[in-house]
């Protein structure tokens, strides 16, 4: 009881200083867009301000050359033929040329001393947009510092060994930080095993994650012999607590869910899910276990959780997955896989007994293959799992 309250506290810490963080983080990349948007707006104007200066002056240039030119002329044709020319005209001529050229040299100042400014201004401007890459540059630690908080709470890989004859976890966040969580714990004979989708990606859905795996926490360590649905139920409780969720309230966010427990002894296999499934592989078919449509945290219309109860052998492989690996965009064709390509991809690698060990790595192929290069549009997560 002692290492559960430990436990408990331990998450907690974290929890809020993963909170500061992902507030600290949001505001600046807010303030960082609106910055980055005028800055390069400001730019640009001044930009196209200098280059048309410059072209003023260029032309300016030109025409004092001319005059001074045209003065030149003048002087010679005074010299040569000074007997045939009026001197008072041209005098008179010279002197408005004078004048012109005058002016021209106070625009051409003004013009210069405007594109002294402008270059005063770019040269702010760089130092800013210098600042603010320093800074993004720390808010992007900052964030790697918390994927490494959040991997951390995931199950190390050297436990997972100790669960499954086999398995392989396939995590692919959209940003850095991921709002897709997995999670597994064996409390006696009985093994948890939950993947996870919280609402949004990224910081938002970090936050949730963290939530998520400090309830399971809870739940599991204060009672192992709870019933999968049980489960659902109890997090679903506490989310809406958390959140201070009401049918009237504008917050919605939640987590979708797919939850199994075997029990190691008995080999039989409670399974859950909130709008996930639960996929089996046995004897060359796929069976899809279906999810109550409710997500876990408030919702209109809210039903009680089911839970599907079999007895399973050491061959059956199932595979629990968020809905980020179904609703990637083909960048050619403008289409997600959708379920139905995804259960077919599963069909297809234990055709070909493909080891579940390396169903992972297939999967990512297949998946980039499927993106063509297009942008991933959510956080991806796979479970396979042989007990």
């Amino acid at each position: 009881m002692q290492d559960i309250n430990m436990t408990k506290i331990y998450i907690a810490l974290l929890a809020v200083l993963f909170i500061l963080l992902i507030i600290s983080l949001y505001a600046f990349f807010r303030l960082k867009r609106k910055l980055k948007k005028r800055l390069l707006k400001n730019l640009e104007n001044y930009n196209s301000q200098l280059h048309d200066l410059e072209k003023e002056i260029n032309r300016l240039n030109y025409i004092i050359a001319d005059y001074k030119g045209r003065l030149k002329l003048k002087g010679k044709d005074i010299e040569i033929s000074a007997d045939n020319i009026d001197v008072n005209e041209l005098i008179l001529q010279k002197q408005q040329l004078e004048r012109e050229q005058q002016h021209l040299q106070e625009k051409t100042k003004r013009l210069w001393e405007q594109s002294l400014a402008i270059h005063k201004e770019k040269e702010r401007i760089d130092k800013l947009r210098r600042e603010i890459e320093a800074r993004h540059r720390e808010m992007v630690d900052s964030v790697n510092y918390a994927l490494r908080i959040q991997t951390a709470l995931l199950p190390r890989r050297e436990y997972l060994d100790q669960l499954y004859r086999e398995y392989f976890v396939l995590w692919m966040p959209k940003q850095i930080v991921s709002g897709d969580f997995y999670w597994a714990k064996k409390i006696g004979s009985r093994i948890f095993t939950v993947a996870s989708d919280c609402t949004g990606h990224g910081v938002p859905g970090a936050f949730m994650s963290l939530l998520g795996i400090s309830f399971l926490e809870q739940i599991i360590g204060a009672n192992p012999n709870l019933r999968a649905d049980e489960v659902l139920e109890k997090m679903r409780d506490m989310v809406i607590n958390a959140l201070q969720q009401t049918q009237q309230s504008q917050t919605k966010d939640g987590m979708d869910m797919a939850l199994i427990i075997v029990d190691t002894q008995t080999m039989k296999a409670q399974l859950a899910g909130a709008n996930n499934p639960v996929y089996m592989y046995r004897e060359q078919e796929l069976m899809e276990f279906k999810p109550v449509k409710n997500p876990v945290g408030i919702y209109f219309k809210q039903r009680p959780f089911e839970m599907h109860e079999l007895q399973i052998t050491h061959d059956d492989v199932f595979y629990l997955s968020s809905d980020g690996y179904a609703d990637q965009f083909n960048a050619k064709i403008g289409r997600k896989l959708t379920r139905k390509r995804f259960k077919e991809i599963i069909i297809k690698m234990n055709q070909e007994e493909i080891p579940v060990k390396d169903q992972g790595e297939f999967l990512k192929e297949a998946i980039t293959e499927w993106m063509s290069g297009g942008m991933q549009v959510d956080d991806i997560m796979v479970v396979g799992l042989r007990f």
